[in-house]
């Protein structure tokens, strides 16, 4: 179960073996992922007898600042209870305020984040309890399946944060990740989902983090980007959906990256963009971020019959395309081409291009007569200058 769980979060991308981790790191760019610290919180199988605190506790002064728990008190304990355990509230008050911090509760040089978020899975029983996922100061997770409808299983509730990928086997789906012996399983849980999210929150921190981010930045950017649109109703509560690419956005929308660059646009165009009628142009663009975000936005505002269209071979390149045999109007017109950044950071390149109207070709030069004697000579003329093009097109 737990190897499962760590799988999801760090199994090394890139690699060509198994499966993907959310926060696994990137092998063929030497890119590592995220560290994982394991700590044994049961003694035995059954709930409650172990020490979840002091694990806790332990983890948040050594360097964790994200607490993964797929656990909760189960059903025959939930049904009865109101309430977590004030020595876990304790524990996970505790990891929230010192998990990157000194006994001061100051951010430590080398950590990312002032303070640790606390992420726990909401459970399984299809119940609108859950155990310790429901205290305010965990972030707490549902499952659904793959069409975003509840696990038939899952807890639910007011008090849900959030859900993600946890499988539904009465569906064929479950969450396919790392086991023991060096081996592949499927598994299906609000344990599933809840690594998900954790993965999630290390691969946002790993951006975003730094001298002075906080965990409750962290955590907002992490729900802020969720997705409420994607739950099913059911009449289970659920909480907005994971969505990682809309949290990366929220996140750089609100902390700009002081060293960003903006976006590039360039051409070995060397040309005054006027073209003559019977001419195809293509002109191609170099349009990329030198910070190599993948995520840059190219529109054009364009006058006339022109177009900016994505080369089909290559990513970065987009060809500005005009059929000047189709222009009527022979009036300069304005091109602009905006290029902007996952921070709204523009650049913009302008140019006027011109289709000049066509002229017919002149007689320059008269042909003389030709007398044939009504016999098999055949005479010709050389009409080499005869005619002229003041276009320079090639004459027929």
């Amino acid at each position: 179960h737990g190897t499962h769980v760590a799988g999801t979060i760090s199994a090394i991308n890139n690699n060509g073996i198994g499966v993907s981790g959310i926060a696994g790191g990137d092998a063929a760019k030497g890119i590592k992922g995220v560290r994982i610290m394991s700590c044994q919180i049961f003694s035995t199988i059954k709930n409650g007898d172990g020490d979840f605190e002091g694990a806790i506790v332990w983890a948040a002064n050594h360097g964790a600042v994200i607490a993964q728990n797929s656990w909760g008190i189960m059903k025959e304990y939930a049904v009865d209870m109101t309430d977590t355990p004030d020595s876990q509230k304790a524990a996970i008050d505790y990891f929230n305020k010192y998990a990157g911090c000194d006994n001061d509760g100051n951010q430590l040089p080398d950590s990312p984040m002032k303070g640790g978020v606390v992420i726990f899975s909401a459970g399984n029983d299809s119940m609108e309890k859950g155990f310790p996922s429901s205290y305010e100061g965990c972030i707490s997770v549902a499952a659904v399946s793959g069409d975003f409808a509840p696990a038939y299983y899952t807890n639910y509730g007011e008090w849900v944060d959030i859900a993600a990928p946890g499988g539904d086997a009465a569906k064929g789906q479950e969450i396919t990740s790392t086991i023991k012996d060096n081996k592949y399983g499927k598994m299906q849980g609000t344990s599933m989902a809840c690594p998900h999210v954790s993965g999630a929150a290390a691969l946002l921190l790993s951006y975003f983090g730094k001298k002075g981010f906080t965990c409750a930045d962290l955590e907002e950017i992490l729900l802020k980007g969720a997705n409420p649109s994607l739950i099913g109703t059911a009449g289970k509560k659920m909480g907005p959906y994971l969505d990682v690419w809309k949290s990366m956005v929220y996140g750089v929308q609100k902390y700009k990256r002081e060293d960003n660059n903006p976006p590039k646009i360039e051409t070995d165009y060397k040309g005054d963009f006027k073209f003559r009628q019977w001419e195809s142009v293509s002109i191609p663009f170099h349009i990329y971020d030198p910070d190599k975000q993948d995520a840059t936005d190219v529109k054009a505002e364009i006058e006339g019959r022109a177009r900016l269209e994505k080369n089909a071979k290559e990513d970065d390149i987009y060809d500005f395309n005009l059929e000047c045999k189709l222009v009527s109007d022979y009036d300069p017109k304005k091109v602009k081409i905006i290029a902007s950044d996952v921070f709204d950071m523009e650049t913009v390149y302008e140019f006027k291009y011109q289709v000049i109207e066509n002229r017919k070709p002149e007689a320059v030069k008269s042909i003389p007569d030709v007398l044939c004697n009504g016999k098999t000579e055949v005479s010709g003329i050389d009409l080499s200058g005869v005619f002229a093009d003041a276009d320079e097109e090639p004459l027929s």
